[in-house]
């Protein structure tokens, strides 16, 4: 018997991309059983644009504002559908996804997750994502080399499908945290779980869109994904040949809130941070910049912080 799928879109004032996103659901070769748009307290009209499109398959939910993943976790737990495909409001998919996606998960049954290459799209260039997720060209295959460094990163919030069941044993989507947020789920399966890849570039991920979170984002706690790699390692919950690649892993996401942390006076939280990320070998350099900033006197990081940005905005316009 066929499994039925749920696509959720969690929807925060996105009015400009809604469409298009809901357009290339209801253009795939193989349609959803339901599309669930949580409407996360828009203020630009962004639910009244969904509201509008007579489709049966879709169902609208209202809340008020309370974040991304608390909006991806009230889809997850409308659902009907044994398969859960997220897709942020500012993304697309070609035609094939729903399609290639299945057939991995008739081909590998057992895998706690699905997922396809995807295209990056800046403003002036578009990047294709394959990650190196496997020792040999193959064009799918269970994912061999998930935590190496340096691998870009195989998965997007909007390029994958991951069994209703298997979320809700790994907890969802960790709330109010959102740097790596799904990537913190996505390595909670990942632990537990094969988790199957098409080479396929099936999925867009749009960085040239209005009102993204990550460009206004301010990391002042420990991200969710450190704290879940942190936990693994002192519970000895990973197998020996995993622990040096699963800290180096965690890295960037503690150097990213470090940083933030010096930004907006929180030294001795990065401080902290730091201290967990010591010892890195791939991000070493930029480790000893944020550790000698973190020891100087009267934390000039606000400061150094606004020049940066002063002077890329100066280049921008020079251009």
């Amino acid at each position: 018997m066929n499994e039925k799928i749920t696509v959720v879109i969690p929807l925060f004032n996105k009015a400009p991309h809604i469409r298009r996103t809901l357009d290339s659901v209801l253009a795939q070769t193989y349609l959803p059983d339901e599309i669930i748009v949580v409407d996360d307290g828009s203020t630009d009209g962004g639910a009244d644009i969904v509201e509008k499109i007579k489709c049966p398959l879709i169902k609208l939910v209202r809340q008020e504002n309370q974040g991304r993943w608390f909006a991806t976790n009230r889809g997850i737990s409308e659902a009907t559908g044994e398969l859960i495909a997220t897709l942020d409001a500012d993304d697309a998919w070609k035609p094939l996804f729903l399609e290639v996606v299945l057939s991995l998960r008739k081909k590998y049954p057992l895998a706690g997750a699905y997922g396809t290459a995807y295209e990056r799209v800046y403003k002036n260039r578009i990047e294709i994502y394959k990650g190196r997720v496997f020792s040999s060209a193959q064009e799918d295959g269970i994912i061999e080399t998930y935590l190496k460094p340096n691998v870009n990163y195989p998965l997007t919030s909007s390029s994958i499908i991951i069994p209703k069941r298997i979320l809700l044993e790994v907890g969802g989507y960790p709330l109010n945290n959102a740097l790596g947020g799904n990537l913190d789920t996505y390595l909670k399966i990942f632990m537990k779980y094969p988790i199957a890849y098409s080479m396929e570039v099936l999925a867009i991920y749009y960085l040239n869109a209005t009102n993204r979170v990550c460009n206004s984002l301010k990391l002042l706690e420990e991200p969710a994904i450190s704290k879940t790699i942190r936990s693994a390692l002192n519970n000895k919950d990973v197998p020996d040949n995993m622990v040096k690649d699963l800290k180096e892993y965690a890295v960037p996401f503690q150097l990213y809130a470090a940083r933030d942390c010096l930004i907006y006076g929180h030294r001795i939280l990065a401080l902290k941070l730091l201290q967990y990320s010591r010892g890195t070998k791939y991000y070493s350099n930029w480790w000893w910049k944020l550790r000698i900033l973190a020891m100087l006197p009267g934390n000039p990081a606000p400061w150094l912080w606004n020049l940066r940005q002063h002077w890329w905005k100066l280049k921008r316009s020079v251009r």
